[in-house]
């Protein structure tokens, strides 16, 4: 003979693990300001560089960043300047990367999420450096996903940088 509260209880603790897991899993895509579309009607283009100390970065990683830069940039409506001598590119460099495999992302069950994938870089942009960090811990984000967010958050941050 089952409990009756636990007919009702079993919906509602996996509801609230549902959306406990969705709120880990939703990306936080910054809103869009309207100073900030002003601000960006032209971005110079981003360069992606490795400079971290006996890191492996994933193949193909430095485009991925590129094209997420690329991909916010187009959603802000914003042109590529030209680069030359009153326009410098942006440069953005790994300083460290850390990703996690198979084993400690999925396997490890619930402790696999004390490790993360995690990439901090610096950004140059008009004289200035900008430090730049993402991580993710839920296994259904890899290093894919905060590359992405890396590629986003250069973009925001050039659009920042510019001149007002």
């Amino acid at each position: 003979m089952t409990h009756p509260l636990s007919r009702t209880a079993a919906p509602l603790v996996g509801s609230a693990l549902l959306m406990l897991m969705a709120g880990c899993v939703s990306s936080s895509q910054p809103a869009d300001s309207t100073a900030q579309r002003a601000r960006a009607s032209a971005v110079p283009s981003l360069t992606v560089q490795v400079s971290c100390n006996e890191c492996e970065v994933k193949e193909g990683l430095p485009e991925l960043i590129r094209t997420a830069y690329e991909a916010r940039r187009t959603g802000l409506g914003a042109q590529t300047q030209a680069d030359g001598a009153t326009q410098a590119p942006a440069v953005l460099t790994i300083r460290s990367y850390a990703e996690r495999g198979v084993v400690k992302r999925f396997l490890l069950g619930p402790a696999g999420i004390v490790f993360s994938d995690a990439i901090e870089a610096e950004l140059q942009i008009r004289g200035q450096r900008i430090m730049i960090s993402e991580s993710a811990r839920v296994p259904f984000q890899g290093i894919d996903a905060v590359a992405r967010r890396i590629g986003e958050k250069a973009l925001d941050a050039v659009v920042d940088a510019q001149p007002r």
